[in-house]
C-alpha cells in the first residue's frame, strides 16, 4: 500500500483495497471538481535549463503545490509533464464543499507560487507562475488504460472544460479560471 500509495493517490490505495470489486476497467459517474494546475514559460525554462537542474526544479514546484491540493482534500490524479490535475469527491465520498475547496486551493497555489519563487537557489530564464482551470459538474471516474496496466482518473466534457479554462489564462492573462 505504502509504495503503491507513492503512483497512486493514497486514497485511492485505500479504496481499491477496501472494495477490490471496483479495480476493473469502467468508472462510475459522479458530480466532482476537476482542477487542471499549469507552470506558465516551463517550455522556455525547460529549454535553457540542463535537465538535471530542470527536474530538480519541476519536482520542487510539483510538491509543494500538490501539498496545497491535497490539503483541500483533492486527489492528485495526473502529473502531465509540468502539469497537475486533480479532482475532487471521488473515491471517498462525500466532499460537500468540493467547490470551495477548490476554489481556495487554487488561491492558496498562487500564494504559494510566490514563496517558492523567492527560495529559488537557481537562475532561472522566466519567473515560473502557474495557471489554474476549475470546473466542476458529472463525469466517469475510476479507473482506465488497458487490462495491464490502469490509471485511476475522470473523464468527460466536464473534465475537458477544466483544462481548456487552465489554457484560456494565457489568453486573458488571468489566473484562475
Amino acid at each position: 500500500k505504502g509504495l503503491f500509495g507513492q503512483f497512486v493517490a493514497p486514497k485511492v490505495v485505500e479504496d481499491l483495497a477496501n472494495n477490490p470489486d471496483k479495480v476493473r476497467l469502467g468508472g462510475e459517474r459522479r458530480e466532482m471538481t476537476m482542477l487542471f494546475l499549469d507552470i506558465a514559460h516551463f517550455t522556455t525554462i525547460s529549454e535553457k535549463m540542463p535537465p538535471e537542474q530542470l527536474i530538480l526544479y519541476l519536482n520542487r514546484y510539483l510538491s509543494a503545490l500538490s501539498e496545497v491540493v491535497q490539503a483541500h482534500k483533492a486527489v492528485v490524479g495526473n502529473y502531465i509533464g509540468d502539469c497537475i490535475m486533480a479532482f475532487w469527491n471521488a473515491p471517498i465520498l462525500p466532499v460537500p464543499d468540493h467547490r470551495a475547496r477548490a476554489c481556495l486551493a487554487a488561491i492558496e497555489c498562487q500564494d504559494i507560487m510566490g514563496k517558492l519563487n523567492a527560495g529559488l537557489t537557481m537562475d532561472m530564464p522566466e519567473t515560473p507562475a502557474i495557471r489554474v482551470g476549475l470546473n466542476s459538474g458529472a463525469v466517469t471516474v475510476g479507473p482506465t488504460g488497458s487490462e495491464k496496466k490502469l490509471q485511476y482518473t475522470t473523464l468527460g466534457d466536464e473534465v475537458n472544460l477544466a483544462s481548456r479554462l487552465e489554457g484560456a489564462n494565457k489568453f486573458f492573462g488571468s489566473k484562475v479560471m
